[in-house]
């Protein structure tokens, strides 16, 4: 497994002008000490591989693929997703910290915000989906303008806190 932290302020950046990554073990990348942002600027390619992306309440943003994967765990407390991911395993998304809220549709409000957008761009790609964290503490809201969403593979919400509305 390949595992890198970084602890200085800086964001930290995947990709350049002409690069193309393969996964050939499972990797993680971790600037939660510093909570600096993660970019995936350059598609990323697996086989199985698990990528843990921990931004800490920094954000993560995916702009190119990202395919072949096992297990993708992405913790921060802001997500864009501009491009596709897909993988075999679990799609974990879960905020930086405890008392972080999540919002979940474009509808809803939360420091972690999932679109509309992004929760149907997930929706089938991996063989089941987490949102949110076992020890989550702070306030959930589902509330998205989609007329419904319809996953075929499972979708948990985890939180020990109740979730404010659900429309569904």
């Amino acid at each position: 497994s390949i595992t890198t932290s970084h602890a200085s302020s800086g964001a930290i950046t995947l990709g350049g002008s002409s690069t193309v990554f393969s996964l050939g073990a499972n990797t993680t990348i971790n600037s939660s000490t510093s909570n600096s942002n993660i970019t995936i600027s350059k598609a990323i390619a697996a086989t199985s591989q698990n990528l843990i992306l921990n931004a800490g309440t920094g954000t993560v943003s995916i702009v190119e693929a990202v395919s072949g994967l096992g297990d993708l765990t992405i913790t921060s407390n802001g997500l864009t997703l501009d491009s596709t991911i897909a993988g075999t395993g679990v799609l974990s998304i879960s905020p930086g910290a405890a008392n972080v809220t999540v919002g979940i549709g474009s509808s809803s409000t939360g420091t972690l915000k999932l679109s509309d957008a992004l929760l149907d761009s997930v929706k089938d790609k991996f063989a089941s989906i987490i949102i949110g964290r076992a020890d989550g503490t702070a306030a959930m809201d589902l509330n998205y303008t989609a007329a419904r969403f319809a996953y075929a593979t499972p979708l948990t919400i985890r939180s020990l806190s109740e979730i404010g509305r659900a429309h569904v």
